[in-house]
């Protein structure tokens, strides 16, 4: 009898824990050891394309500011937390589903004496442990192509958003081409790997009560940016890129697949900021807490 597939949240974790195993110490061996200092920790663990510099980008163009209460879904080792909250002065809580992730973020994040004011908690984003209505911001950065079902991502995020809120995007969509190249920093395979398609995205915030305030597509400039990247790491000593230390010996086939998906078209990278309005379109009321099981 063939056993069961496994879990899609089981499945995730078993690809990001595959070189994750004493990670805290791993990350000192390759990083702290090789005399990295506090900008290049922050510009190793923002594994997004462009790293801190579209953290920055998108925290002003979505008016983070003292006082805003950021959720971040999908936080990794917390660098675009700290990032915000240490540029913006705002309050970030960061959430991932990966234990060992959210354990090395707080050991960065006290470090760099952001405790007060960034918190990391392990969990779900389709099952957002937090109250109706208890963040200004919900931002997420290359972390919706392992979550399934985006109507319950989405839901979710409207749920915990204030009325004016933003959502921030800065994610990978279906591009017009099939199918992807893998490995894939997100996935190994098809079974993991969940891509927002396009315009079903676009109708599905719509209806969920965002509107856009900023939508750009942003797939070419990534492209030139791995150039650039690839040509800095030619002309001086190699260094731990993060995803060397996250996903192993695999990574340098998976970062050359996610360009080859970006100029093929296969993939697209889109930075977006949306506000939550007051009552979705269709003319439903505003989500609330899901009730108690």
């Amino acid at each position: 009898m063939t056993p069961p597939a496994p879990r899609t949240p089981d499945a995730v974790l078993a690809h990001y824990r595959l070189a994750s195993h004493g990670l805290a110490g791993r990350f000192d061996q390759s990083v702290i050891a090789n005399g990295a200092d506090a900008a290049e920790i922050d510009r190793l663990d923002q594994l997004h394309i462009t790293r801190s510099d579209a953290t920055q980008r998108l925290g002003t163009l979505s008016g983070v500011a003292p006082g805003v209460h950021v959720l971040e879904l999908g936080s990794c080792l917390g660098g675009a937390a700290r990032h915000l909250a240490r540029e913006f002065g705002c309050e970030v809580t960061g959430l991932d589903l990966a234990a060992d992730y959210c354990a090395l973020a707080e050991i960065l994040t006290r470090r760099a004496g952001l405790s007060e004011r960034v918190r990391f908690r392990c969990g779900d984003a389709q099952e957002i442990p937090a109250p109706a209505a208890s963040f200004d911001v919900v931002w997420i950065q290359h972390s919706t192509m392992n979550v399934p079902d985006k109507q319950r991502l989405f839901a979710g995020v409207r749920r915990v958003l204030r009325p004016g809120g933003r959502l921030v995007l800065h994610e990978f969509f279906e591009g017009p081409r099939r199918p992807l190249h893998f490995p894939v920093p997100w996935a190994r395979g098809a079974a993991i790997s969940f891509l927002p398609e396009y315009e079903g995205a676009l109708q599905l915030l719509a209806e969920l009560g965002f509107e856009r305030q900023h939508w750009e597509d942003v797939s070419r400039s990534a492209v030139e940016w791995f150039r650039g990247e690839s040509a800095a790491r030619r002309v001086s000593r190699p260094k731990p890129t993060g995803l060397d230390l996250l996903f192993g010996e695999d990574s340098p086939a998976m970062q050359l697949n996610l360009i080859r998906n970006l100029h093929e078209e296969r993939v697209r990278l889109v930075e977006a900021v949306l506000m939550a309005t007051s009552e979705p379109l269709d003319g439903r009321s505003p989500p609330t807490d899901p009730p108690e099981r």
